[in-house]
């Protein structure tokens, strides 16, 4: 997949939480993102869970959503690669808020170069046990019986999360994340 001209930024794993500043530093970060980033490459795991439902999107969902779609609009590609806290993104986020949602891997081509950007959690290949829980957690039968978690069982307002343990803070990017740029 060819990536516009401009830097490629890369983030992972900065499982925001609702009520946070991490929340706040991120949509930031995305603001304030320089513009000769071309790209911006999310590996996954954005948030502490991820459901690609616009049912269960709580308030901190949609603020970084939003400022995906204000990147987006000022020309940024937006890329999302599914972690293991991220389930059924693709109909929610492609098109819209990224251009596009991978369920495990993407392959970019970046200034004449192969470059195959991935979560990780399935990097350990003898991991059998995690292997069946992620293979039975993203599939279609288990998202379909879990399609009633939102009215049995979210409180009234739909938040689940909890405040965020004290995390360390970049001087660029949201705590608790990490990010590059190529």
């Amino acid at each position: 997949m060819p990536v516009p001209d401009g830097a490629v930024a890369l983030l992972g794993d900065a499982h925001l939480r609702d009520g946070t500043e991490q929340v706040r530093a991120f949509v930031r970060f995305v603001d304030d993102l320089p513009r000769d980033i071309g790209t911006l490459a999310i590996l996954g795991d954005l948030f502490s869970v991820f459901i690609g439902r616009a049912d269960l999107l709580d308030a901190h969902h949609r603020q970084v959503i939003e400022a995906l779609r204000r990147l987006r609009g000022r020309g940024c590609a937006v890329l999302y690669v599914e972690g293991n806290h991220d389930f059924d993104l693709a109909r929610l986020l492609s098109g819209d808020a990224c251009d596009t949602v991978a369920s495990v891997a993407l392959d970019l081509d970046v200034a004449g170069r192969r470059v195959h950007l991935a979560h990780g959690d399935l990097i350990n290949r003898r991991d059998r046990q995690y292997r069946a829980w992620r293979a039975v957690s993203k599939s279609r039968p288990f998202l379909a019986a879990t399609s009633w978690y939102s009215v049995t069982f979210m409180p009234s307002g739909g938040s689940t999360s909890r405040p965020a343990a004290g995390a360390g803070r970049s001087s660029s990017c949201p705590p608790g994340s990490r990010a590059a740029v190529t």
